[in-house]
């Protein structure tokens, strides 16, 4: 997805925008930045069965131990 600018976010901006919608939210998560949504997506979908081979690929990983 691109910004306003038509470029790829950077993951600093990415989690700078997290930061404000948390505290928005009133949401006291520290040490949370976008990778931390990587790992809930990922559990669940566990969660709802999905297969973890399917993940593993979804995410890029060579070796399904990396994602277990």
């Amino acid at each position: 997805m691109n910004n306003q600018y038509e470029t790829v976010p950077t993951s600093a901006a990415v989690n700078q925008t997290l930061r404000e919608s948390l505290k928005v939210l009133e949401i006291k998560r520290v040490g949370f930045h976008f990778h931390s949504l990587r790992h809930t997506h990922v559990v669940y979908l566990l969660y709802c069965g999905a297969d973890l081979y399917a993940i593993s690929k979804c995410l890029g990983h060579s070796d399904l131990a990396t994602t277990a």
